[in-house]
C-alpha cells in the first residue's frame, strides 16, 4: 500500500481500522470457542437422556455383546474398523462401559498390516490381552509380502515378536490362525517348534497356511508321503474340533491330535509343487474313521494316489459333508466310492478334477453295508472333464452308482473344458434304444442347477427323456443377451424355469458356526470362475 499517497489523518484512521478489526476478529474466535463450549454441554446433557445412556449398563453390554459376535461371524474376514473399537470412540460412557466388557477384546485379527505398522499391531496386541482379562482368544494372523534379504532384519523379529506374544498366551487359544504368503518361511522355528510344547487346554479352531517348503525337500528329494505324527501341544492336548492346513504347514510338521476334529480343510499352497503329496493314503483312510469327522475338504494332490484300498469298509458314522477338487490322484474318490460307508451324508461336491487322466488300479468289490449314501440330498460336479466320454473310468461310473438318490443336481462349466466337458458323456445314447441314454446322473434329481456356457446347444431331448422323470425346478444363470434360457415350451410341462440365486455350496463347513464364504480365501470359491458362465 503506498501510504504516501494519504494525509496524516486517513493514516491514524487507516491504523485504528487496522487494529480494530484485529480485535474484533479475536473476539469472533473467542465466540466460536465459547459456542463449541456450549454446544458439547449441549450434547452431554442431551446424551444423558437419550436412550442409550437410560438404559441400565447390563443392556447396553448385551448390545455390545451382539454386536461384536455379529461382526465376527463370517470366518477370516474382518470389519475395517473393529466394532469394540467402534463402540469405544462413540462417547466417554460407552467407552469406559466397553473396557470393562473382557469378551469385547478376545477377538483380535491382524490381517495384512503393513511392513511399517507391526510395531503397532504389536502394541495392540498387547493392549487386547490385557483388556481381555483371563478369557479364552481368537487370534487371526496374515502376513504378506515380508520378503527381508535376511532372517534378522526388523520386520522378521518384529512378527516373531508377535508371535512370541501369541503363543504366551496358548493356554488362552480357542482359536488360531497364522496365514502366510510364504515371505515368513516355514515358520518352523518360530512356531512350528514352541508349539511342539505348548499346552493349549480350550483350543477348538487351528488354520496354519505357511506357502513355504519345509527343508526336507532338499534333504530327501525323493521321499514318500508320511503318516501323521500327531506331534503339536503337549498335555493336555486341544479339543481339536476344526483344523485347517495346507500342502506347506503339512510339510513342516504342523498335526496335531485328531481325537475330536470335526471338521477338517486341505489344500495346497499357492506355489507349491503337487508332484509328490504329503500325506499318506492310510493316513487319510484313519482319517475318515474319526469318530466325530463331519465335514471333509480336500484341494489339490495332498493325499497319496495310487495307494491299494483297504480290505475292509471304512465306517464314516457322522460325515455330512465331502468336498474334493484339483487333483490327479483321486485316492480319496475312489475310497468314497468303493469302501466308504456314510449313512448321514448330505452333500457331495467335486470340482475341477479330469476322471480318466491317470488310471487308479483295478479295485477289488467287497460286500458294503449300504450300496448307497441314503441321506445324500445334493451332489455337485463343477467344471469336470472327461477323457473319454464314450466310456468313463470305472471310479466315476461308481459315483454315479452310489448317487443315484440326490434330488439336488448341480452342473457346472466355464469354457476351459470344451474338448472334454461332462454333457457329451451324459448326451451319450444307448446303442440298444436310442431312445434312451447310456449314463443317467442322479435319475431321482427334483432340482438341478444348470450353468454350462450359452455356445453349447441346449440338450432339449436329455430333458424330454427318462433321464429325469422327477425333476419340477430347472435353475438357469441370469437372462441375459449372451445367454438365453431354454424355450419352456420345448420342456416337460413340469418343469420351471428359475434364476439360480447361487452355484453350489456358498460356505464352508455349511451350516456350521465356523462357516465362511470368502471367495478371496477358499479355493474352491475362488476356482468357481462364475464370470466365464453364461
Amino acid at each position: 500500500m503506498a501510504l504516501y499517497k494519504l494525509s496524516q489523518v486517513e493514516r491514524d484512521t487507516l491504523r485504528q481500522l487496522t487494529e480494530k478489526e484485529h480485535t474484533l476478529q479475536a473476539e469472533i474466535s473467542g465466540l466460536e470457542m465459547e459456542l463449541i463450549n456450549v454446544r458439547l454441554q449441549l450434547a452431554t446433557m442431551h446424551n444423558k437422556t437419550s436412550p442409550s445412556f437410560v438404559a441400565p449398563p447390563e443392556v447396553l453390554a448385551m448390545i455390545f455383546e451382539l454386536a461384536h459376535a455379529s461382526a465376527y461371524k463370517d470366518g477370516h474376514a474382518c470389519p475395517r474398523i473393529p466394532v469394540e473399537v467402534a463402540i469405544s470412540g462413540v462417547c466417554e460412557a460407552w467407552r469406559k462401559l466397553a473396557l470393562s466388557i473382557p469378551s469385547l477384546w478376545t477377538v483380535f485379527r491382524c490381517l495384512q498390516p503393513r511392513r511399517e505398522n507391526l510395531r503397532l499391531e504389536h502394541d495392540r496386541l498387547l493392549t487386547y490381552l490385557e483388556r481381555s482379562g483371563r478369557r479364552t482368544l481368537e487370534l487371526s494372523f496374515e502376513f504378506h509380502d515380508m520378503q527381508i534379504p535376511t532372517l534378522a532384519s526388523n520386520n522378521h523379529l518384529r512378527v516373531n515378536g508377535i508371535l512370541g506374544t501369541a503363543l504366551a498366551q496358548s493356554h488362552r487359544w480357542r482359536r488360531f490362525v497364522m496365514a502366510s504368503d510364504g515371505s515368513l518361511g516355514p515358520l518352523q522355528q518360530n512356531l512350528w517348534s514352541p508349539l511342539r510344547t505348548k499346552a493349549a487346554p480350550k483350543l477348538e479352531y487351528l488354520d496354519i497356511r505357511t506357502s513355504d517348503y519345509h527343508m526336507r525337500f532338499d534333504e530327501l528329494p525323493n521321499w514318500d508321503p508320511a503318516d501323521w505324527n500327531n506331534q503339536m501341544f503337549s498335555e493336555p492336548f486341544p479339543p481339536l474340533q476344526y483344523l485347517r492346513l495346507d500342502q506347506s504347514a503339512l510339510l513342516t510338521g504342523f498335526q496335531p491330535r485328531l481325537d475330536n476334529l470335526v471338521h477338517l480343510i486341505l489344500e495346497s499352497g499357492p506355489d507349491t509343487d503337487d508332484e509328490v503329496p504329503p500325506l499318506s493314503f492310510t493316513s487319510f483312510i484313519d482319517i475318515m474313521r474319526l469318530p466325530s469327522l463331519e465335514t471333509v475338504s480336500v484341494w489339490g494332490h495332498i493325499v497319496e494316489g495310487n495307494a491299494p484300498m483297504p480290505a475292509s469298509q471304512v465306517e464314516a458314522k457322522q460325515l455330512k459333508h465331502f468336498r474334493f477338487g484339483m487333483s490327479h490322484g483321486i485316492s480319496p474318490l475312489v475310497l468314497l466310492g468303493y469302501r466308504v460307508i456314510a449313512p448321514k451324508l448330505e452333500t457331495l461336491t467335486i470340482q475341477g478334477n479330469w476322471f480318466g487322466i491317470i488310471l487308479p488300479p483295478s479295485v477289488a468289490e467287497i460286500e458294503l453295508s449300504d450300496h448307497s449314501f441314503p441321506s445324500l440330498r445334493s451332489f455337485h460336479l463343477l467344471d469336470i472333464a472327461m477323457s473319454n466320454t464314450n466310456e468313463p473310468d470305472f471310479v466315476f461310473r461308481r459315483l454315479l452308482e452310489r448317487t443315484r438318490q440326490a434330488k439336488n443336481l448341480t452342473l457346472f462349466y466355464n469354457t476351459r473344458h470344451v474338448w472334454a466337458h461332462l454333457l457329451d458323456f451324459i448326451c451319450q445314447p444307448n446303442p440298444d434304444d436310442p431312445t434312451e441314454y447310456l449314463f443317467r446322473i442322479c435319475p431321482e434329481a427334483e432340482v438341478i442347477t444348470w450353468s454350462v456356457p450359452s455356445h453349447f446347444p441346449f440338450p432339449y431331448e436329455l430333458f424330454r427323456s427318462d433321464s429325469w422323470p422327477q425333476l419340477s425346478r430347472l435353475l438357469l444363470p441370469p437372462c441375459s443377451d449372451q445367454y438365453q434360457w431354454p424355450a419352456p415350451e420345448l420342456l416337460p410341462a413340469r418343469v420351471k424355469l428359475e434364476e439360480a440365486e447361487h452355484i453350489g455350496i456358498t460356505s464352508w463347513p455349511p451350516g456350521y458356526r465356523w462357516a465362511s464364504s470368502d471367495s478371496k480365501d477358499d479355493p474352491f470359491f475362488q476356482h468357481l470362475d462364475i464370470s466365464t458362465s453364461p
